[in-house]
């Protein structure tokens, strides 16, 4: 009789041990905003400006697969609207975010990510495997999942990401992922950037929901940087500097 409790005991436990292997994981990603007004701009200007901008989105997985993107229901998820009076006169700021998508076939070690530059569409095709973490002996819970610190080395950034072994997918939002788990918080550049999991769906993707995107002109990373730089000074130029500035960290 206590041999059939045991048994009994050990099949209830089983949906507890059970892992995660596809699904979608929501986030909230906040970016703080340098703004660099034109000279002369007066306080209740800098004022109108926010701090940072929010928005989510989402990760749609399985072990093989992955799309990273806007989240598809609820408002508006691109834009931010601020309004105030500067000088006397009402104005009003609106600002487009751009939609960039980055798919990722772990099985060929491939990174397809869709830019969108002032209303230009690029895609950059890339290999995964370049990035180097340093594994830290330190946990949190994020979302009822036990999460490692993990801290990127060898580049510019600061980057620090809380994965989840118990979601044995090794990936995460944007062009981050390369360890034993789902990445459910980053930070990047000391909260310049911060993503960070809301929701966890174990549903499995609808067919079809993850495809590489193909819209936009192939270019390689150096030459989309170069694009940006050149154009961005373009602008400059041609403004007389009398512009607004706003960079995404």
């Amino acid at each position: 009789m206590k041999n059939i409790a045991f048994v009994s005991l050990l099949f209830l436990s089983l949906p507890a041990l059970a892992q995660t292997t596809s699904g979608t994981v929501y986030y909230e990603e906040a970016i703080k905003l340098e703004i660099q007004l034109p000279e002369g701009a007066d306080e209740a200007m800098h004022a109108m400006f926010p701090e940072k901008q929010t928005f989510g989105k989402m990760l749609v997985f399985n072990s093989a697969e992955s799309l990273y993107k806007d989240v598809e229901e609820g408002e508006d998820n691109n834009t931010g609207t601020w309004t105030g009076e500067s000088g006397g006169a009402n104005i009003q700021i609106k600002m487009f975010r751009p939609e960039n998508l980055t798919y990722k076939n772990l099985d060929a070690d491939e990174m397809v990510e869709q830019k969108d530059f002032l209303s230009r569409k690029f895609l950059i095709k890339s290999e995964l495997g370049n990035l180097k973490w340093k594994l830290v002996k330190e946990q949190k819970d994020i979302l009822g999942y036990t999460c490692q610190k993990a801290e990127l080395q060898d580049t510019g950034k600061v980057v620090v990401a809380w994965y989840s072994s118990q979601i044995p997918v090794s990936n995460g939002p944007d062009e981050y992922g390369e360890l034993p788990g789902m990445i459910l918080q980053l930070d990047i550049d000391n909260g310049r950037r911060t993503v960070t999991a809301t929701k966890v769906v174990t549903d499995p993707p609808k067919e079809g929901l993850i495809e590489a995107p193909k819209k936009g002109d192939k270019v390689t990373q150096e030459e989309y940087d170069k694009i940006v730089e050149e154009k961005t000074k373009e602008m400059q130029q041609e403004s007389g500097g009398n512009v607004i500035r706003i960079k995404r960290g």
